[in-house]
């Protein structure tokens, strides 16, 4: 199964093929695996699939308190992992990629993220991420 990844464009921009990326199953597993290591994913979940015709009171029930607040500490894990379509906010993106950051001194952060010596997957996939950041975060969809 291929997940595909879009930079969320704003209005007027035009689309451009670094702003997508496709990974298998296995792929985003082994991003997924470094990704927890690293501190920049969480097991914060979001409201799955809210139900619009519920009465007001069940989706704010469902949803919770912090539904629409951005997730502490990263990018949610269900995001990456639940089928269908997602949306990775900015905030998500920057807490995620703060915590990578935290983690390693911009000499050793040049040397991982070397097209050249870097782990081809991971080097595109932290280009990706930061790319997003200067957009409207990323959806993704199975």
């Amino acid at each position: 199964m291929t997940m595909h990844f879009r930079i969320v464009q704003r209005t007027g921009e035009p689309d451009d093929p670094d702003h997508r990326y496709e990974t298998t199953a296995l792929g985003l597993s082994a991003l997924r695996s470094t990704m927890r290591r690293f501190g920049m994913l969480t097991d914060h979940q979001p409201l799955l699939w809210p139900d619009p015709d519920a009465p007001r009171g069940h989706r704010l029930f469902q949803e919770g308190p912090d539904s629409t607040a951005p997730s502490p500490g990263g990018i949610p894990d269900n995001k990456l992992t639940f089928p269908g379509r997602w949306h990775i906010s900015t905030a998500e993106i920057t807490a995620a990629l703060a915590m990578y950051d935290s983690l390693f001194a911009l000499p050793a952060r040049l040397v991982i993220e070397d097209p050249e010596d870097g782990y081809p997957a991971w080097v595109r996939w932290i280009a990706f991420l930061r790319l997003a950041t200067d957009h409207d975060g990323i959806t993704r969809q199975t």
